[in-house]
C-alpha cells in the first residue's frame, strides 16, 4: 500500500485564506498576511480546520537595512 506524504504549504500574503481551499488534504496550510482584518476572517471562516493556520506577521522596511 502507497502512503501520502504529508506536506506543507506556506502562503505569504494570503488574504483571507482563499487558496487554501484547493489544496490537496494531504498538505497542511500556514497562511500569512499583515492585515489583521483578514486573519480574523481566514480564522473564523476556516474555524475547526485543524491542517489550516493562519498567521499575523508584517515587516517593517525600516527595521532593515
Amino acid at each position: 500500500k502507497t502512503q501520502k506524504k504529508h506536506l506543507s504549504l506556506l502562503d505569504l500574503g494570503c488574504g483571507q485564506g482563499v487558496l487554501s481551499q484547493n489544496i490537496p488534504s494531504n498538505y497542511s496550510y500556514d497562511g500569512v498576511d499583515i492585515s489583521p482584518t483578514f486573519i480574523k476572517l481566514a480564522r473564523k471562516h476556516f474555524q475547526g480546520c485543524v491542517d489550516k493556520t493562519f498567521h499575523l506577521f508584517g515587516i517593517r522596511a525600516e527595521n532593515h537595512i
